[in-house]
């Protein structure tokens, strides 16, 4: 719940402080409404215990912890520093519970914390001696009966005051270092601060508790404007948060923040004020300062969250109409002009400010939406637009000088020179003067949009800001110019910066932009849009630009605006951080007032005063501390299934096909929550996410939220916006790990791995089976085919070898015919008719032995007919090749009787050596063919008293027939060719022009007799026959 109060006061009145209350119970997320301790961690979270248990506040909301711990084991009675030393740790106490051990922002139970008997060595006694570290008048009350108190030390080791009525001792290490007497007259009124023990004396000083002395310190600051301490009244009330080293002062409903100040002075500042402790039943107390939030446990209503606002806001009546405010004149150093003659303000005067409120002039009602414009010329004198009317004030406001009739006025301006100028709806720009009831033409040209705000940039040129655009309008030459890329801005506000080059100005739909005479850059908007209407920019003196909306005040670093325009301007992108002031900080309402001019004052006191729908907003811009999100980032807690568990590491393991798991992200933060700008993303293994992956959270709601998650190790990276400066964020990482399924484990993949390998490879082997099975067939085929194409090669060459060699036969028997028949039967024609001739003429001898010679040479040629005939037929139909027994000397006896003529005509001897009983297996036709043409080639070769042998021997391959004559023998080409073996292809020698040889060959082959010739003192022929019988 917040509460915020706001009232009309009279004028010179003190201004109250006014605030901002939150209150926190068990109807809002307090376990318990009994708040009896509180301490705040080293990440700033504030930690409660109530009797319900632990909860933790993160200045937004707060969290039981009782939930993560069971049997209440969260209950301690105390918060303990660690006894260690360790700064970063608390402890909770409790004689029958272990300790909570609180770091991090996160609480575990930690069983090994032997806390007691680290007490026990610091002389503390549950019995007699009470922890001393909420100080509170409620406490004091409780502890009477004690006479001990039990001060610890943070961030020391073993470090502890113990107090009696009448002693101090001090330990460190968890050992007495001294021991000192005291005659304070309360002992309760000891407090510890940056590990020193004071005590609060009732004279209004503050005792240092030394081993060497006890040395009194002056207090000032706030609390010399005190009523009661002015009147030298010290009654107050001492309370402390020992752990967290604070002490505060209660007098009466004045509350005082004390601490150390310079050369042993204490200083003090009220921090709230018309608020009960007593009636609150306040028992325990912490203040934030970064922040200015004061938190406050109460004994039955919770905690309660106070915060000091900021900016006052000034109500001028009760009529909510009148409250309505635009344009504004600087009266004074405190106060301002508003139309129709109110003067509001607020003054300084010590330690406290005074409202203001005075009339100047004659007062009268004024509509504030037709008083708009307003300005002060370097006269003093103040030109306020009223209505239909700009009317002309004296510069102490109480005289009016003049009043000039303009209708629909939409600007008002004071250029270098001093002329005025006005804007008037639909017409243009004019001139007015004091002295003239009339308005002068300026610049009314047909085209020319509403002109709303003006500025001038140099002696030559001003900066328009029209419905329609942003331009540039020279002076000298009466010409205007738009700025490109402005054409459809609406432009509400302009503001200088630097040397009038600079322009920084607002529009009603897209936000603000920057022009520098040569570029133009649009700022991002918020992530609400707020700032797409803005209306006006303030500039403190601690470099901000505080820019007010219809939706609140946003504050935005200088700086960070020019990094801005300069990484756009180099085509890089980045982030700009606003920061976002809503009414809870002091304003009436969160809507503004723009389209006015001025549309914010500045006055001489410090204080800015802006104009809104409920009165005036007044601010010091300097001495507004930025709230900035800039505490560590947490990621505490996880939910899966509807079940919420704390994160106590940096590794959290879910459960096996988790859905709906959301992680709760949180930072302790006491300012606006629409400051919080948190991001996630959930990346594979450990890589680093890209800009554009980043997912905002839920505005209101920190948690990465996500449907599901598969199997695997994954990173969630966490990113929060620190505050001001160029890309400053925190980043928190946390390991997830989602187990595997039993499909998605080591030992399954490896087993599918070794199946799916194993199936490969059968797969591989049998279709490496099939295709070798297939290659075999191909090759089965191949060399099938190739054989058959070989053998058909071969028959084609055996035909062309046996059509060769059929042609070389062909034209030796052609020759031969043509030799040895068709010229012998010439011969005989010739000789017949000499036979003729010889028995007319009656030589009957001589043509009887004429005609035997015929005769006998007729035979002859019948022979060789016959034998051609013979191996022709051999040679067509394969005749005469059915092998029987021959014997061979009878063979070549019936042959030589045909060549008997010519062995007596020749006188050559033939000598048949072949035994008379040898008989060879074989065609006696073409073996007598070939020993006729062996006999006839050896007689060609043969002359008188040679002699020609046949004879037969046992060699090489079986028994050998020869035939040998004498004379020079085989030219050596045709022994070669006669030796070559049947399959040998060879022509027929040059030097053989014949034909008995070739027969003999080609018979030879046809029986498969082998052939053999030499010359060895003559010619030798083997006819070589393996089937022989003797």
């Amino acid at each position: 719940m917040v509460m915020f109060i706001t009232s009309v006061t009279a004028s010179g009145q003190p201004v109250k402080n006014k605030y901002t209350i939150r209150n926190f119970t068990d109807e809002n997320g307090l376990p318990q409404n009994s708040v009896k301790s509180m301490v705040a961690d080293n990440l700033g979270f504030i930690w409660l215990q109530t009797e319900s248990g632990l909860a933790r506040f993160d200045g937004q909301r707060i969290v039981s912890m009782s939930q993560f711990f069971k049997d209440g084991m969260d209950r301690g009675q105390k918060f303990l520093p660690d006894l260690l030393g360790n700064s970063n740790k608390i402890n909770t106490y409790h004689p029958d519970n272990a300790s909570v051990r609180i770091e991090n922002g996160r609480a575990v139970l930690d069983q090994a914390y032997k806390v007691q008997e680290m007490m026990a060595l610091m002389g503390f006694n549950v019995l007699t001696i009470d922890l001393a570290q909420d100080i509170s008048e409620g406490m004091l009350k409780r502890i009477n009966f004690l006479e001990t108190l039990h001060y610890s030390v943070s961030g020391c080791k073993g470090c502890a005051y113990i107090v009696t009525a009448n002693h101090i001792k001090f330990y460190s290490d968890f050992k007495l270092q001294w021991v000192k007497s005291h005659n304070f007259p309360n002992f309760k009124n000891f407090f510890v601060l940056d590990g020193q023990l004071y005590y609060l004396t009732e004279d209004g000083t503050v005792a240092e508790c030394a081993q060497r002395a006890f040395e009194p310190m002056k207090i000032f600051g706030d609390v010399l404007y005190d009523k009661e301490w002015e009147k030298g009244n010290y009654k107050h009330e001492l309370f402390a948060n020992t752990l967290n080293q604070q002490a505060f002062l209660l007098i009466e409903d004045r509350f005082y923040y004390l601490k150390i100040g310079k050369e042993g002075t204490w200083n003090t500042e009220l921090l709230l004020e018309s608020f009960s402790f007593k009636t609150n039943g306040i028992t325990s107390v912490y203040y934030e300062e970064r922040s200015g939030n004061l938190l406050v446990g109460s004994r039955t209503r919770g905690l309660t969250v106070i915060k000091k606002q900021n900016f006052l806001s000034l109500v001028l009546s009760k009529d909510d109409d009148k409250n309505v405010t635009y344009s504004q004149i600087s009266m004074d150093s405190n106060t301002v002009l508003l139309p129709g003659g109110r003067v509001v303000g607020i003054r300084k005067s010590g330690g406290n400010l005074l409202e203001e409120r005075q009339t100047a002039g004659v007062v009268h009602d004024v509509n504030a939406t037709s008083a708009r414009y307003a300005l002060r010329d370097k006269l003093g004198r103040m030109w306020i637009a009223e209505e239909r009317f700009v009317v002309i004030y004296s510069s102490d406001g109480n005289k009016v000088l003049h009043k000039i009739a303009v209708d629909n006025i939409t600007t008002l301006f004071e250029s270098w020179n001093g002329e005025i100028l006005v804007g008037s709806k639909g017409r243009g720009l004019f001139s007015l003067s004091l002295n003239s009831k009339e308005v002068r033409s300026f610049y009314n040209p047909a085209d020319m949009k509403d002109v709303v705000c003006i500025q001038q940039t140099d002696s030559s040129h001003l900066v328009l800001g029209t419905e329609k655009g942003l331009y540039r309008f020279n002076l000298l030459t009466r010409v205007r110019e738009l700025v490109p890329g402005t054409e459809n801005l609406f432009v509400r506000s302009l503001y200088l910066r630097g040397k009038g080059d600079e322009l920084f100005f607002t529009t009603f739909h897209h936000g603000f932009f920057y022009y520098d005479g040569k570029r133009l850059t649009q700022f991002p908007l918020d992530a609400n849009r707020y700032l797409a209407a803005a209306h006006c920019i303030v500039e403190d003196r601690n470099g901000y630009f505080w820019i007010t909306t219809n939706r609140g005040l946003f504050q935005a670093k200088v700086e960070d605006l020019y990094n801005y325009v300069k990484r756009v301007q180099r085509g890089k992108s980045t982030d700009l951080f606003y920061l976002y002031h809503t009414k809870e900080e002091g304003f009436n309402t969160n809507e503004f007032n723009g389209g006015c001019s001025p549309c914010a004052v500045r006055l001489k006191n410090g204080f800015v005063s802006l104009p809104s729908l409920m009165g005036l907003v007044l601010f010091e811009p300097e001495y507004v501390t930025p709230v900035l999100p800039d505490r560590p980032l947490v990621i505490d807690f996880v939910e899966e299934h509807n079940v919420l568990r704390q994160i106590t590491g940096d590794r959290v393991k879910l459960s096996l096909n988790p859905r709906n798991i959301s992680f709760h992200l949180n930072t302790a933060y006491f300012g606006n929550p629409e400051n919080l700008h948190i991001s996630y993303v959930l990346k594979v293994g450990t890589e680093k996410p890209a800009d554009s992956e980043w997912l905002p959270v839920e505005e209101g709601k920190p948690i990465a939220r996500f449907t599901e998650i598969a199997s695997g190790e994954y990173t969630l990276w966490v990113r929060k916006t620190d505050g001001f400066g160029f890309n400053k964020y925190s980043i928190q990482k946390l390991a997830v790990s989602v187990p595997l399924h039993w499909y998605e484990m080591l030992w399954f993949r490896i087993a599918l791995a070794v199946f799916v390998l194993g199936l490969v490879y059968a797969l591989f082997y049998i279709r490496t089976r099939r295709l070798l099975a297939r290659n075999e067939q191909l090759e089965r085929h191949v060399a099938e085919r190739t054989r058959n194409l070989q053998e058909a090669l071969d028959s084609l060459q055996t035909s062309e070898k046996e059509l060769s060699r059929q042609m070389q036969l062909q034209s030796r028997l052609v020759a031969s015919i043509s030799h040895d028949v068709s010229t012998p039967i010439h011969y005989f024609a010739k000789a017949s008719d000499m036979a003729g001739d010889m028995i007319r003429g009656e030589d009957n001898e001589g043509a009887r032995k004429f005609l035997k010679e015929v005769s006998s040479s007729a035979r002859q040629i019948y022979t060789f007919v016959e034998n051609l005939v013979t191996f022709s037929k051999s040679q067509i139909y394969g005749l005469h090749t059915n092998a029987r027994p021959v014997l061979v000397h009878k063979l070549i006896e019936d042959k030589v009787r045909i060549f008997k003529n010519v062995l007596s005509q020749r006188g050559i001897s033939f000598h048949n050596e072949v035994p008379v009983e040898l008989e060879i297996a074989t065609s006696p036709q073409l073996l007598g063919i070939m020993v006729h043409n062996l006999i006839d080639n050896a007689l060609k070769h043969s002359y008188e008293h040679y002699d020609v042998r046949v004879k037969t021997e046992l060699g090489e391959g079986g028994i050998h027939l020869i035939f040998s004559n004498p004379g020079q023998g085989f030219p050596d080409s045709v022994i070669q060719w006669l030796n070559q073996p049947p399959h040998v292809s060879q022509n027929v020698p040059q030097e053989y022009s014949g034909l008995g040889l070739l027969i003999i060959k080609e018979i030879s082959e046809i029986l498969h007799v082998g052939l053999y010739a030499e010359n060895n003192n003559g010619a030798h022929v083997h006819l070589i026959f393996s089937d022989y019988m003797e």
